[in-house]
């Protein structure tokens, strides 16, 4: 910073005892000029009530660290890497460096003296999640684990879910659906062509609750009752079947029941209700239920 005067032996022995003392005022204004320029690099000279506070600080880089005196502490920089950084000197000779590349210097901060290891005093936190000194618990939960949202058996109140997969679901109210379907996917659903007779055995090659079977067409006379077995099914002894016949041959024609007889497996009972002989192939689907 350039300055009107140069402060320096030829200007501090000036006005001389032989200078004109009608340069007297002059002189003092230099005087004056000179060390207000000095002053406003680092406080305020407005005018007012903030005159003389100092707007910042400007240290000078300094080549060394300055002498250790009794009572005494000092505040200065120091080139570090080539940066400039603070430091701190207190009157026992104990030195820190305050700063570092450009921020507060962590090395301080992880201070044994000031570690949360050693604080004997927190602020204990409130709400859901609590603390007492270091310890912290989640005051008031539902479920157990490590994430806030526990995972292990939460109690929702009103959730709003997405697309969700389950391999159970236990419900104490009603199950309603509005405008989707109740039901099991499509891709768990086989259907399967009967051999030989419309006595002749099933096997499901889904493996799954539900499931279709396209009949033999041999004949059934009329008023005649025919019965086979679904093998394979994903059937017990708690479950209700439910079963249609929903195409191929005549509708109405037939009475159809079915039940679980053995674990994995359905008996289907089939009626002709006409008066005469039918040969056809019948389009039945059928699923499973808990009672």
């Amino acid at each position: 910073m350039a300055f009107s005067f140069v402060w320096d032996a030829s200007f501090k022995a000036a006005p001389a005892d032989t200078d004109n003392a009608s340069q007297g005022a002059s002189r003092i204004r230099d005087l004056k000029n000179a060390i207000s320029e000095r002053l406003v690099v680092d406080h305020s000279l407005a005018g007012d009530a903030s005159d003389g506070m100092h707007t910042h600080i400007t240290f000078v880089q300094q080549g060394a660290d300055p002498a250790t005196v009794a009572l005494t502490g000092y505040l200065y920089t120091k080139n570090v890497a080539g940066a400039t950084e603070v430091f701190y000197k207190d009157a026992a000779g104990n030195i820190q460096q305050l700063t570092s590349a450009g921020k507060l210097n962590h090395a301080l901060l992880a201070d044994s003296a000031t570690s949360a290891g050693t604080v004997t005093t927190n602020a204990n936190l409130t709400g859901p999640i609590t603390s007492t000194g270091n310890a912290t618990a989640v005051a008031s939960q539902t479920g157990t684990g490590t994430k806030f949202v526990m995972d292990t058996s939460p109690t929702l109140v009103t959730p709003t879910l997405g697309i969700a997969s389950a391999t159970s679901l236990t419900a104490t109210s009603d199950i309603v659906t509005s405008g989707g379907k109740f039901g099991y996917s499509g891709t768990i659903i086989s259907t399967d062509g009967q051999l030989t007779s419309k006595s002749t055995a099933v096997a499901s090659s889904g493996g799954s609750p539900a499931g279709g079977v396209l009949t033999n067409n041999a004949a059934l006379a009329a008023g005649a009752i025919v019965s086979f077995n679904i093998t394979g099914v994903l059937v017990g002894s708690n479950h209700v079947v439910i079963i249609n016949h929903v195409s191929g041959g005549t509708i109405g024609a037939y009475t159809v029941n079915a039940h679980n007889s053995t674990n994995n497996t359905i008996t289907v009972t089939l009626r002709n209700n006409t008066a005469g002989s039918l040969s056809e192939a019948l389009d039945l689907e059928y699923c499973v239920i808990n009672r």
